[in-house]
């Protein structure tokens, strides 16, 4: 280990450029107080350094300034009396160094391209938080819009404006829908930004935006001659053999249960507990639930089971058998056609079931828990109120308020 030599000079330029001994040195400016330079005999460097005595707590301080090649000792004297006065004034001028040190990190941070941080977005909150169809829905939207249209966006620079514009070309190209979907997922998007701290807390703009107002959408509906209609017409399929075995009973199945059509798709076997009349869910929206089935719907399930060639999903694909079954769609349109049904979507089911029960005077308290609903407002959205109800109830309010009295005279 090399001596260590500490002297006081008046430093000048020739003395720091000739400077070269076997020793390290430390030597102190004996024209400027507390200003240093240290020279290090192993590698040849030259470097400032100010002390300091932390005004009201008597802490010493040596800050490193900066090396010969970066400063001149004028520019190190100017800097120092700066620093001095900083000190003087209260300040400690080597936590204001971390300080804007770890601002500046924080900036660089921030400087991450939107397509830099969608992977990582995916990989650590949505396949984390969400079913694998949805992670697979999200990063499909991430891959088809957020990436190539704004994915040279700077994180940081994203306003209300930028956002703004970005859901009126999605509304203008594709749908209402879409733009509002890729909304939704650009929101958390930056809200997973904010939290890792790529932006500033509450600065998410998308809750600002102006939205588009969709057409209501007016579900079709099916009542009892209508449900005995299909179930007839996928019997028949059943018999014809045109479309899968599997399919038919899944549309039997979600008819009969109410479920989401991605829960009977997706229904594994682990999850049958048919003794006791229930679908042991655990790839619901929110958590794991428990599906009350009707003997209906369990003699379904049964059925698909002995025809069943998958070792993992009870209805699974005709062409892999260790995949869910994917295409529902297709019979289902066939089945309304030769039933004579109006045109509906596969999830109109679950509106049916839903409407239906009130209709026959179900507890919608108890629907709620059968459709898996954490809110009985929720519930109430898809108990929706036919023609022939509000037509009855009218009738029986009327009749009630009439009574035995005679309305017209004769």
């Amino acid at each position: 280990m090399l001596e260590t030599r500490y002297f006081k000079r008046t430093l000048n330029e020739g003395y720091l450029q000739t400077l070269s001994e076997p020793v390290n040195l430390q030597i102190t400016d004996a024209a400027m107080p507390g200003l240093q330079v240290r020279y290090s005999a192993k590698t040849g460097r030259k470097v400032f350094y100010l002390w300091y005595r932390v005004k009201g707590t008597g802490q010493q301080r040596n800050m490193r300034l900066g090396s010969t090649d970066e400063f001149s000792l004028i520019d190190a004297r100017t800097l120092a009396i700066k620093l001095r006065k900083d000190v003087s004034g209260g300040l400690d001028p080597q936590v204001v160094q971390r300080e804007h040190a770890k601002e500046a990190l924080v900036k660089e941070q921030r400087r991450k391209k939107v397509k830099e941080l969608t992977p990582a977005f995916l990989e650590q909150h949505t396949k984390e938080n969400n079913r694998h169809s949805t992670y697979l829905a999200h990063e499909s939207l991430v891959r088809i819009h957020i990436n190539p249209m704004i994915g040279e966006k700077i994180i940081d620079e994203i306003d209300l404006a930028f956002v703004q514009d970005f859901y009126d070309r999605l509304k203008n190209t594709k749908s209402i829908a879409c733009a509002d979907h890729v909304r939704r997922i650009l929101s958390t998007f930056l809200n997973w930004c904010e939290r890792h701290n790529y932006r500033a807390l509450g600065s998410n703009p998308c809750r600002l935006i102006t939205k588009a107002k969709a057409p209501r959408f007016k579900h079709t509906l099916l009542d009892l001659d209508g449900y005995r209609k299909l179930l007839a017409a996928l019997d028949e399929a059943l018999g014809i053999g045109t479309y899968s075995r599997q399919a038919l009973l899944a549309l039997k199945a979600l008819a009969l249960t109410g479920c989401r059509s991605g829960e009977i798709k997706e229904l594994e076997k682990d999850e049958l507990d048919l003794d006791n009349g229930y679908l042991r869910l655990n790839k619901r929206k929110t958590d794991s639930f428990d599906v009350p089935l009707g003997e209906p719907a369990i003699a379904v399930i049964r059925q698909a089971l002995k025809i069943c060639k998958s070792k993992r999903y009870v209805f699974h694909s005709s062409i892999d058998h260790t995949k869910p079954i994917s295409d529902l769609r297709t019979p289902f349109r066939w089945a309304l056609e030769r039933a004579g049904l109006p045109e509906m979507r596969v999830h109109d089911l679950r509106h049916s079931f839903a409407t239906l029960a009130t209709g026959i005077g179900e507890d919608i308290r108890v629907l709620k828990d059968v459709l898996g609903h954490t809110k009985i407002t929720t519930t109430e959205i898809y108990a929706h109120t036919t023609g022939k109800a509000a037509l009855r109830t009218a009738n029986n309010v009327a009749s009630a308020i009439v009574g035995d009295c005679q309305l017209l005279p004769e």
